[in-house]
């Protein structure tokens, strides 16, 4: 027989948010501390090479290659000027970020009806996912013009729904504020262009009551802030001497860069359910039910319905299964939350590269959108992750039932590398020690966030330890500006340490390569054309990369995993068909290899 006061009990635990709220501190005294360990990804080592261009009095595109807009190398420019060079300083601030955006999405989930219950596990949620994920995540674009996004979105609702309450209500100068918010988060991002146009699409007709006056008033507010802010940029472009390359840039390598994006699009509709498991699996029912959530919030309808009375949706529905909200702002305002949703969802999918960290923003929402449902969905993720990762680290610790998992139905090393959470990891208490007491400088550091980094035997991660074997070579050797080509994502670091100027601008050198019929002979024209370059730096994990295929890289680093010189004294390795006669391993002299002369870095004396 069911004990009822037992059952009582429980029950007021799972809907208490203390439960949620307690994890969600748990989650953050775990995950803050590696996080900020964490090394740098390589993209945030591009804009860093950049933003120290600027400050030595570089000139941005001209002097590192740049496809995007240039308000995040601005605000690295910003920060560096003003926190210093450590990676800590990027890491506190994109710990800030996530922390504002994770509170903008609170505050629309409460605004559309949520309960503290369901925000906190949304939270919780939050928390672990982001701090926990891997450094290609992290201080990204998107992640920082969300904060922007999200407060000009969450400013525009709050006004909409104030109004609803008999809130005495202006129209330029508030929707000024918003303008200036959406273009700054343009100026890091483009995308957000249509995200701007269609939330303003979708929430003028309620603002303004259906009033084409208040419409046009709204919408001279938000046009006046972003043809301000727009000219700025420009002017600020102008002055600096950057913008004849930043067209260039944007009107003639973009238009065959855009031929790589739509090149994935087959590969990104497979792999739309796979980012992020188990979260991406959601994005089918959380689409479903952001699709109700606007026929439910009416959002073309001009006018509130009456308190108390449902929306087309809760008619319906069972509460069982759609709330119907406590009222007709809160279902507006989740049905802005739940079309902001699948606006960025839709782009992520459509307009933007196969990476990863383009859907970070997207999961977040989707947690908030159910939250304001009042629904506790990420408990039950939270919940399957746990259990699994429980299942995990029995198998790791009893060696019987590891082997039980291993020969079972279900590949135990497929789900380790999917579904393994970072606090499920062996030796996780030792590393989050580490974080405390290990120097912020120097080879202990280097060896910490070896042992740290989430991406291992990918092109584009680094080897911090043996690239400090490089850096202290390289420096014997007096390198100056312009003397140091970096020809691999995972060598840019190098830059940054030596303090020099790159001897290329192209960073990603692959990636520009393939930008356009005529991209290779321009950045090898260009390789040439630098008389004054002496070193050049490869990466042999594009070589490794050419056997392995993505889906079976280990999370286990060894050097020996590189191949050995092809005769005694020599550096370079023997190669596959694919790399043989490739530059740079058709010419120049190897003069180093780090790890010792087995390990994953090449030094090339150029012009020898």
């Amino acid at each position: 027989m069911i004990d009822l006061p037992a059952a009582s009990r429980f029950l007021r635990v799972w809907r208490s948010p203390r439960l949620p709220m307690a994890l969600a501190w748990i989650l953050i005294l775990a995950g803050v501390p590696i996080f900020l360990r964490l090394p740098l990804w390589c993209d945030v080592s591009l804009y860093d090479v950049a933003a120290h261009a600027i400050l030595s009095g570089g000139v941005h595109y001209r002097d590192v290659f740049d496809t995007n807009t240039p308000g995040y190398v601005w605000c690295l420019t910003l920060l560096r000027a003003t926190l210093g060079d450590s990676s800590l300083a990027v890491r506190g601030v994109d710990l800030g970020i996530f922390a504002g955006v994770a509170f903008l999405l609170d505050r629309l989930a409460k605004l559309g009806g949520g309960t503290p219950t369901t925000r906190w596990w949304a939270l919780a949620g939050m928390v672990a996912f982001y701090p926990f994920g891997s450094e290609s995540l992290h201080a990204q674009r998107d992640v920082w013009l969300a904060l922007p996004m999200l407060t000009a979105v969450f400013l525009r609702v709050r006004r909409i729904v104030r109004s609803a309450a008999g809130a005495s209500a202006r129209y330029f100068w508030p929707a000024f504020a918003e303008g200036l918010l959406w273009a700054l988060a343009t100026w890091i991002k483009p995308h957000v262009v249509p995200l701007a146009f269609a939330v303003w699409l979708l929430t003028v007709r309620r603002l303004g009551g259906g009033s084409w006056r208040i419409a046009g008033r709204d919408l001279a507010g938000n046009l006046a802030a972003g043809i301000a802010l727009g000219l700025a940029g420009i002017g600020l472009l102008v002055a600096s001497g950057t913008w004849p390359h930043f067209w260039i840039v944007m009107t003639e390598w973009n238009r065959h860069y855009a031929d790589l994006v739509y090149g994935e699009l087959g590969f990104r509709f497979r792999h739309e359910l796979g980012w992020f498991p188990p979260w991406s699996l959601l994005l089918v029912p959380s689409l479903l039910l952001a699709l109700l959530t606007l026929i439910d919030g009416r959002v073309f309808s001009a006018r509130w319905l009456p308190a108390g009375e449902r929306g087309p949706m809760g008619r319906e529905i069972s509460p069982s299964w759609f709330d119907p909200a406590p009222d007709d702002p809160a279902r507006f305002a989740r049905a802005i939350l739940a079309w902001v949703y699948v606006v960025w969802a839709f782009e992520s999918l459509v307009f933007q590269r196969a990476f990863e960290y383009v859907h970070v923003v997207e999961t977040l929402m989707m947690m908030a959108l159910w939250a304001s449902h009042r629904w506790c969905l990420p408990a039950f993720a939270l919940g399957w992750i746990a259990s699994l990762n429980l299942m995990l680290r029995l198998g790791d610790d009893f060696p019987g039932i590891g082997d039980a998992f291993r020969n079972g139905p279900i590949s135990l090393a497929k789900l380790d590398l999917q579904y393994r959470h970072p606090l499920a990891e062996p030796g996780f208490g030792e590393r989050w020690l580490d974080a405390f007491r290990t120097s912020t400088t120097g080879p202990d550091d280097a060896r910490l966030k070896d042992r740290l980094k989430k991406c291992h035997h990918h092109v584009a991660t680094t080897s911090w330890e043996e690239l400090g074997e490089v850096e202290a070579f390289l420096r014997e050797r007096g390198v100056k500006d312009r003397e140091l080509i970096c020809w691999d994502e995972g060598t840019h670091p190098l830059y940054l340490q030596l303090r020099i100027r790159p001897g290329l601008r192209f960073m990603h050198v692959h990636t520009a390569e393939n930008i356009g019929p005529d991209a290779d002979a321009t950045v090898r024209g260009e390789r040439l054309a630098n008389r004054a370059a002496r070193f050049l730096v490869a990466d042999l994990e594009w070589v490794e990369y050419a056997d392995h295929p993505y889906a079976d890289y280990s999370r286990n680093e060894s050097a020996s995993r590189y191949r050995p010189g092809r005769a005694p004294g020599d550096a370079v390795p023997a190669l596959t068909p694919l790399w043989d006669g490739v530059f740079p391993y058709d010419g120049p002299k190897a003069i180093f290899r780090s790890g010792g002369g087995t390990g994953r870095y090449l030094v090339f004396a150029l012009g020898e």
